[in-house]
């Protein structure tokens, strides 16, 4: 009697923890929750629950011996061994759905399991569950597995709706033609964010945070566009429509400039701008640029429309139409060139503490050119007397090798500038310098850049640190050609760089 006593008590105490466990992470929340530490609830469920249910029935147990009903302890004893069948291999499922699906699919992809696979998993542990339990009671498994497919054969007949949406929701999981997470446009113009995939519809939020559940059936049969896919950059075209008075090579350069300046468009792929139709009045210019994603367009296409906005007035072109499609006329044209210029000028680091009126100056005797692909700009072992700074598009430079092979040495893209060390130091040309992409570039004459260096110590200095940084750096990619080409210390660098500067 003393030892069913003790028997009992142990078992109650034990009992009483677990349900205080329960209590602390499933209702009350503390000291940890399932819901912010699932795994380690998980962990801590695969000691306790086994536990109390031992406990529990060893309480039972007793009860029923004191109770001697005929074949009541067999019985008990079969319901002990399902519950601990059903628990364990929930538990596993549980194991898989947190450890697969939740953290290692999400870690390798990015993407979060739809709800319906992960209660697909359950499901399936559940089964193998029973089919063991009876088994090892000495049921047939397979009059089992035959009823159940009896029973769900006739809920099928009764559900056909509900089955093919269950049946289309596993192939859109099998097939994932979007993720959780991603954004689709539909077949009616409906654009939203899908955030679940259940067992009956697919769920996304809508631009107006409202919730749109579709049927799997719909889903399945629809056309999607996934605006997250291939990539997760978005391209969009727009179209710019300008007076036919205007010169197209004015225009062009001044939407090529807007563009090179918005932080919000990506330069890989590189920006297009085309005249795109001038068979009529007005004329038609096309802009193609990239996004990093769906989302991120709103707010660089706003920075795009604004930058476009300013670069035209800028040349004396003012917006009077449609929004939508960027609608421009002619108005007075005044200096139109020469604001664009200066703007540049102040955003390139060695020009940025100079006056006004000094940039003016260069401005003067600076131009821009329209280059398309493949344009050569600077010729290895030629003199220029030209400086090169990329406004938009993108260039890369080249340096021919012993066995006259081309060796690539520098991708340029928007703010890049090139030829300083071939006026600076008199030598010629150490690489070849083309456009990889239609670019706008701004060509500066050297000589207007002698007197603004001479009154400056601290540009000197700049300019200095970027010849010898350019030239390190392509005499480190040349190291197989060294010999053939005489290298410039830093000091020869400094002398040289006076000797352009004081020259007439």
């Amino acid at each position: 009697m003393h030892q069913i006593l003790t028997t009992v008590l142990f078992s109650g105490a034990l009992l009483i923890v677990c349900f205080g466990y329960l209590f602390c992470t499933r209702v009350l929340g503390k000291p940890i929750s399932a819901s912010k530490h699932p795994i380690a609830v998980w962990l801590l469920d695969v000691v306790v629950w086994p536990i109390g249910i031992f406990a529990f029935f060893s309480i039972n147990t007793v009860i029923f011996q004191f109770a001697a009903i005929p074949g009541s302890l067999a019985l008990l004893q079969k319901l002990q061994s399902l519950t601990l069948y059903l628990v364990s291999f929930w538990l596993i499922a549980r194991g898989v759905d947190l450890l697969l699906f939740r953290w290692y699919v999400f870690h390798r992809t990015g993407f979060t399991t739809p709800a319906l696979l992960r209660g697909l998993s359950y499901i399936v542990f559940i089964v193998l569950a029973l089919s063991l339990f009876l088994q090892s009671v000495g049921h047939p498994v397979t009059g089992f597995l035959v009823s159940t497919g009896l029973i769900a054969g006739i809920v099928g007949l009764a559900l056909q709706t509900t089955l093919s949406d269950l049946i289309s929701g596993i192939a859109l999981s099998v097939d994932k033609p979007f993720h959780i997470g991603e954004w689709v446009q539909l077949e009616d113009g409906t654009i939203g964010q899908v955030i679940d995939l259940t067992w009956r519809s697919t769920r996304i939020k809508t631009f107006n945070s409202t919730l749109l559940s579709i049927p799997n059936s719909k889903m399945a049969g629809a056309a999607i566009n996934n605006l997250d896919r291939p990539e997760r950059m978005y391209a969009a075209w727009y179209k710019v429509n300008v007076s036919s008075d205007v010169d197209p090579k004015l225009v062009v350069t001044a939407i090529s400039t807007a563009v090179g300046k918005c932080r919000g468009i990506l330069q890989k792929p590189n920006p297009s701008v085309r005249l795109l139709d001038a068979t009529g009045a007005p004329y038609v210019y096309s802009v193609w640029v990239h996004y990093a994603s769906y989302l991120g367009h709103f707010q660089g296409q706003e920075q795009l429309f604004l930058s476009i906005n300013e670069s035209l007035k800028a040349v004396g072109i003012s917006p009077i139409g449609e929004l939508q499609e960027v609608r421009y006329a002619r108005a007075s044209l005044n200096n139109p060139m020469n604001p664009s210029i200066v703007d540049t000028l102040r955003s390139l680091d060695v020009f940025s503490d100079l006056e006004d009126a000094e940039l003016e100056h260069i401005a003067n005797a600076s131009e821009y050119i329209l280059v398309s692909e493949n344009t050569v700009l600077l010729e290895e072992n030629t003199h220029s007397t030209q400086v090169h700074v990329v406004v938009n598009g993108s260039l890369e430079s080249s340096i021919e090798v012993n066995d006259g092979q081309r060796i690539l040495a520098e991708q340029l893209g928007v703010g890049d500038s090139f030829g300083w060390a071939t006026i600076a130091t008199g030598q010629e040309a150490i690489m070849t310098v083309k456009a990889t992409s239609d670019s706008l570039v701004l060509v500066i004459e050297a000589e207007c850049l002698k007197p603004i260096l001479h009154e400056h110590d601290e540009l000197r200095q700049k300019f200095l640190i970027l010849l010898t940084e350019r030239i390190e750096k392509l005499t480190n990619i040349r190291s197989d050609v060294q010999t053939k080409r005489k290298i410039l210390s830093p000091g020869e660098i400094r002398r040289r760089m006076e000797r352009f500067i004081s020259s007439n």
